[in-house]
């Protein structure tokens, strides 16, 4: 199975995927099937699954030619990345990094030896086909990190010389989170331009680094503030919003033309 990701970045081409949270293998070949997507990005931190789950959702993305990212939470992050990359995910997104170090253990988790800690992991049989380049599949990971703490945020510039990093996203709700005082209230809005500010900056030195900003967002139209600013790299949609959104407006439609007879 070829690493769509990584070899559109190789070739400095735009990427573009969608979220799913949900685990039903069906949904993932569903959207490989509309050919309109590079990858599916499976949000583990939003949702309940098992290790079957990894190998079943890498499946159904093959069987479209779609590829694989997964996003997973801080700790444990080594066993998770290692486990998911073992069932055929291709890109790997930490969450919630703090640190310029956090960001090289994330790399090292990926990484084989003598550049990391990974190994081995035969879960799936593709492993054992005697022309797989295991090695070279490892290579192959796109690893992604979340820029959402304000601790990663004054260190990005070193943060993006680190070797072996690919991508980042930037996450304006925690990294707002971050920025608050301590057991004072939270009001999302009074931080709103210092986080879009920061957003920006971030996607900027990252453009300057060499190293891609992926944007996310809920529409098309969202996009093109990011398509102005350089940024070619977006992951659209959820599948929870979207059918939250279309069950919001059909319900409440269908109940007021029923409540007028």
């Amino acid at each position: 199975m070829q690493n769509k990701i990584r070899e559109l970045l190789n070739q400095n081409k735009s990427t573009i995927g969608t979220h799913l949270s949900s685990t039903w293998p069906t949904l993932w070949e569903v959207v490989g099937s509309t050919a309109q997507f590079d990858y599916v990005e499976f949000g583990s931190q939003y949702g309940a699954w098992d290790l079957h789950d990894l190998d079943n959702m890498c499946r159904a993305a093959e069987l479209t030619n779609l590829s694989t990212m997964i996003k997973i939470d801080r700790n444990p992050k080594d066993w998770l990345a290692q486990r998911a990359i073992a069932a055929g995910f291709q890109a790997i997104l930490f969450a919630d990094i703090m640190t310029i170090e956090e960001v090289k253990d994330c790399i090292r988790a990926v990484k084989l030896p003598p550049e990391g800690v990974n190994s081995f992991m035969g879960t799936r049989g593709i492993r054992y086909n005697v022309r797989y380049d295991y090695a070279k599949s490892i290579d192959d990971v796109v690893i992604a990190i979340m820029v959402e703490k304000k601790s990663l945020m004054e260190n990005l510039e070193d943060v993006l010389i680190i070797e072996g990093l690919d991508m980042i996203q930037f996450g304006p709700a925690d990294y707002g989170l971050s920025l608050r005082t301590p057991r004072k209230p939270y009001i999302r809005a009074e931080y709103r331009d210092i986080v879009n500010a920061d957003m920006d900056r971030a996607h900027q030195m990252a453009l300057d680094a060499g190293v891609r900003p992926r944007a996310e967002a809920g529409s098309v139209e969202q996009c093109q503030y990011f398509i102005k600013r350089g940024i070619r790299d977006f992951c659209i949609g959820w599948d929870v919003s979207i059918v939250a959104a279309w069950c919001t407006q059909n319900g409440r439609k269908l109940r007021e033309i029923l409540s007028k007879r």
